[in-house]
Parts: structure tokens; sequence; C-alpha cells
């Protein structure tokens, strides 16, 4: 497609835009765009007993095999998760469901490309081979992800077939996924909130993902390119692993506690830390969002100052049209004032308004 401009984000080579990225914002925000995010990584966990390896490995609850909804249609529930060191420090984040329709036990892994080396590190160290074996299925899989307001007809009438699924669509809550089998090969849709407004991803076979391109391309829906992306994401105060989190966070920081953790499941990696900040105290720091003041776009790992002495640093930065103006990500110091007034970078000229992080932060 003409028009393309490439970059870099997260140590993988993506779209930046597809040649008009105030287009493809006003498509996302009030119809529909698509995004091809098949850059992850995808892997199938298979073996003796992958559900109880993967485990005491996780921090999130296990998934368990789809329902039956028709005759060639399943229901099923994905999960976030994250993996975790002793020291409760973050490895990756992931996306874990069933590994296929069937009653047969295995797992599929949805994992950020900068996550993906650690990971399988981790899984080569800590996971015996005679209970689990996992596979890189990246290159044979893909995923598109839609999102917009009009993402659920459209992908009833592309992906599904028909306009008359939008009530199987419209049924599922996040994470929540519907299956079936397209061309010898599963398609699996599952609903996000990675993005304001939320979407679909649909994962399925290179060719199915591929073919689905090219029909929606025809058909005029508009294409999304990772800088709007991040803006979407960050306006919906989703961190990405690799931006806003990495090894040198405690996952308690990044805010994700209550989204990333199944407290009622057995031991994991890193749970004594987690239950201790649980139950004893808080962090320092805090994944928190801010809106920007100020003519100058600061850059990631810009520091924040409270009269002179260091309080945080911005992860994730974006110009947003819906909030009118700049807004970040970023930690911040726990404990200072209300009247506090926070300043970005060391010359105090631009300041920064904090707001906890939640279902519409910026209240759109």
């Amino acid at each position: 497609m003409s028009g393309i401009s490439w970059c870099e984000v997260r140590g993988v080579r993506v779209a930046r835009h597809h040649g008009d990225p105030i287009k493809e914002y006003q498509e996302a925000v009030n119809t529909t765009a698509i995004r091809d995010r098949s850059h992850r990584t995808r892997l199938r966990i298979s073996g003796k007993a992958p559900v109880a390896t993967l485990q005491g490995i996780l921090t999130g609850r296990m998934p368990a095999a789809p329902v039956l909804l028709t005759e060639a249609m399943w229901k099923g529930k994905s999960f976030y998760s994250a993996v975790l060191t002793p020291k409760a420090r973050v490895v990756t984040d992931l996306g874990i469901m069933w590994g296929d329709q069937s009653a047969q036990e295995s797992l599929f892994l949805d994992i950020p490309h900068i996550g993906k080396a650690p990971f399988i590190e981790y899984l080569s160290r800590t996971v015996p081979p005679r209970l689990a074996t996992f596979t890189d299925v990246s290159k044979e899989t893909g995923l598109l992800s839609f999102v917009g307001p009009e993402a659920t007809n459209v992908v009833a009438r592309f992906v599904l077939g028909t306009a008359n699924q939008v009530a199987v669509l419209n049924d599922c809550e996040e994470g929540e996924y519907i299956q079936l089998g397209v061309n010898d090969s599963d398609v699996r849709i599952v609903r996000m909130e990675e993005v304001s407004g939320g979407g679909w991803n649909v994962f399925s076979s290179k060719d199915n993902i591929g073919s689905l391109w090219s029909r929606l391309a025809r058909s005029g829906i508009q294409p999304l390119g990772a800088s709007i992306w991040e803006t979407l994401r960050i306006e919906a105060g989703v961190p990405a692993f690799g931006q806003d989190i990495g090894d040198s966070n405690i996952l308690p920081e990044t805010g994700l506690i209550d989204k990333a953790v199944d407290h009622n499941k057995g031991c994991y990696t890193g749970q004594e830390v987690i239950v201790r900040v649980r139950d004893r105290g808080r962090v320092n720091r805090l994944l928190s969002g801010f809106r920007l003041h100020g003519e100058v776009l600061p850059g990631a790992g810009e520091r924040l100052f409270v009269e002179g002495r260091e309080v945080g640093w911005l992860t994730s930065i974006a110009e947003s049209p819906r909030a009118g103006g700049t807004v970040a990500l970023g930690y911040l110091r726990q404990g200072l004032l209300q009247s506090d007034v926070i300043t970005v970078g060391p010359s105090g000229k631009f300041q920064a308004t904090v707001i906890s992080l939640g279902p519409n932060w910026l209240e759109f």
C-alpha cells in the first residue's frame, strides 16, 4: 500500500502510519480501523500437563476449554497475566487462552514481541519438557485488531460472514472470545480493551489473516498504524510492556494487580512479594496518568519534579485530540501533597496534572 511510513516500536519494525494519521484517528474513533499486529508472538503450549505447569509461573487465572455454542462455534475466555521473577519483577505480560476447541489440554499465548526472548529463556530454565513443550507459531499465524464503534458490525460481516451474528459478539465481555473453523484453521475473535473504545483481536492462520486484510482493504476499511494505536492506548490508560513496564518494575508498581493476579490460585513465582505489598503496605511509586501543560512535547523518560526534587518520570506521551492536549503515562512517587506542583523537566517551564488511572481516566 502506497504512503506507508515505517518505524520501530519496542524492538520490531511496524507501519507507523498508512499515509494519513489524522484520518486514521478519525476513523478509529468514529467508525472502524484495523491494525495488523502479527508482529506479536504466539506460542502453543502442549504436553502432559501444560496447565498445571504454567499455573506456578503465570500470575493470572488459567483458562478452561471453550464451550460449544453451535455445531461449529465455541465460546471461551482468555486472561491477562504476567510472568515474574521471585522478587516480582516483570519478565513479560501476556494473554492466555485454551489451545483449541477440543477438550485435549493445550494453551495458546499472545505475547508482546519484546517479551518473547525473556519469556522463552524463562520457560527453558523452569519448565520440564516432560510436562510441557512450547512451539512458536508466530510465522504460521497472524493477529488483526479491529477498533472503533462499528468494529463489532465489521467483524460480524467479514469474519463471521453475516451481520446476524452481531448479538453473539455483543454477548462477549472483555477477554471472552468466539472460536470457529475457517479454511481448515481456527479463528478466535477476542473482545479487547487495549485501546480507547475497545474492539476485537482476531487470531487465525497467516493465510486467513492475509485474506481478511485484503477483503477489508477492498471494502474501504481504514488501516491503522502504530502512531495512532499508541495514542489510543495512552488515552485508554493501558501500559505497554517494554514501554511503561519492564524488568525494573515490580508488578504492584504498574497498577495491574487486580487485572493480572488471581489471588485464589495456588503458589506462583513472585507471589510472596505480591501478597506482602497487598497486605502490609504500598509501593514507593505507582504508574499514573498525566495531563501535560506546555508548548513543547516532552520525550519518554522526561523526569518529573516538585520544587527541584525528582519525583518520577514519563513513559508514554501522546497528543490526544479527545483530551484536547498532551496526555501521558508515567511513574510518580507516592505521598505527594495535593497542593504540590509537578513540573516536567529540570527547567520547570511545563507542568503536569496527575490523574489516577482507571476506566475513562480522561473522562471522555
